[in-house]
């Protein structure tokens, strides 16, 4: 009976993830390109004010890699958040369908953006390499680590996140608002290691600075950090998913009844 369920709850969410893939790009595949636009931007965008105006060390890094490297695990968290938000309180009309929950279908667009972004660091990393430069892993287990404890953490505010919203058509904009702030104070664009010791203790507070930073040492040991932590990534990225989980379990019956 546990499998059938299983079994059931896996092809509703695939269903879902078809029907969100759809609505995401079209059917034509040139709208897959798309994807790849806003990734690209920022490597460029960043990659040209590091190489004009920076005097920071990145590391063994060359400055496109550097910036890739903090560019995709953060536009994970952020898409995976600001997709997923939305979608219990814009996809009321499909939950009349008996198979269906809620939470199928915040897992299906979390899933998509995480292929999404899968699919964009594969295109960016043989385009790099193609370029000429040295693209390698040197602990490729400890990239993939860090990246999905980061889809983990996005995963369990994205769930808190959608219910939340549900109720309160303010929490989208405060999601939006907090990405600001964040955004700056991650490691997107600068290493834990050039901070003055005064201000990294409270930088490493915030675990997306952890990830980003183990996703580098990930690509080249050089890049190693001896301030962030694996196992506070951990703690803090379940948290948030047990959290979410448990404030679902507990409002889920009342998004079927708005």
């Amino acid at each position: 009976m546990l499998l059938a369920t299983l079994k059931q709850q896996k092809d509703v969410i695939f269903a879902l993830y078809l029907r969100e893939q759809m609505a995401r790009f079209g059917r034509y595949s040139i709208g897959y390109l798309w994807a790849l636009v806003e990734p690209i931007v920022h490597v460029t965008v960043l990659s040209v004010i590091f190489y004009a105006f920076s005097k920071k060390d990145s590391g063994s890094f060359d400055f496109p890699l550097f910036v890739m490297s903090g560019i995709m695990p953060w536009l994970l968290f952020k898409n995976v958040i600001s997709k997923t938000t939305q979608c219990l309180s814009t996809g009321s009309a499909i939950f009349y369908l008996r198979t269906v929950r809620p939470i199928d279908l915040v897992l299906a667009r979390a899933f998509l953006e995480l292929n999404i972004n899968i699919g964009c660091s594969i295109v960016l990393i043989i385009a790099f390499y193609f370029i000429g430069y040295d693209v390698h892993f040197d602990n490729f287990l400890l990239f993939l680590a860090a990246n999905f404890l980061l889809f983990i953490m996005a995963l369990g505010i994205g769930l808190f996140t959608s219910v939340a919203q549900c109720f309160k058509d303010e929490v989208s904009r405060i999601v939006t608002m907090c990405f600001r702030p964040l955004y700056l104070v991650s490691g997107i664009f600068f290493s834990i290691n050039i901070i003055p010791e005064a201000y990294r203790d409270y930088l490493l507070l915030n675990p997306i600075i952890n990830a980003i930073q183990l996703v580098r040492e990930g690509y080249q040991e050089s890049f190693h950090s001896p301030y962030v932590s694996l196992s506070y990534l951990a703690i803090f990225s379940f948290t948030c998913l047990f959290i979410g989980l448990f404030y679902y379990s507990v409002n889920w019956k009342k998004i079927l009844d708005e």
